[in-house]
């Protein structure tokens, strides 16, 4: 079974998909981003629950360089048992970027 969640452009950042596939032994969660930074910035991708606390960060530069940046990610989603989180990219404490991964 394979579903998909549309992540949505936010401030003319580029639109992706996060695939979610469910195998007999875990729920693999893998997705990608690409964005652009402008001048130097705190870059973060982490998932969040509802109550907006990170309960996975994925990645963390204080001092991103300037330039275009592909950001590939895969984990293991079996130990995330909520109904709903959030994959989220933040450039300077701003959320840029913000996928949905719905539990069934």
């Amino acid at each position: 079974r394979r579903r998909h969640t549309r992540l949505r452009t936010v401030t003319g950042v580029q639109t992706c998909a996060l695939p979610i596939y469910d195998t007999t032994y875990e729920i693999k969660i893998e997705g990608s981003f690409t964005y652009v930074v402008r001048k130097e910035a705190e870059v973060l991708i982490a998932m969040f629950d509802k109550d907006n606390r990170v309960v996975r960060e994925l990645y963390r530069n204080n001092k991103e360089q300037p330039g275009r940046k592909d950001f590939a990610f895969a984990f293991d989603g079996s130990a995330y048992t909520d109904k709903q989180y959030y994959i989220r990219l933040l450039l300077d404490g701003e959320k840029r970027i913000e996928g949905t991964v719905t539990n069934d």
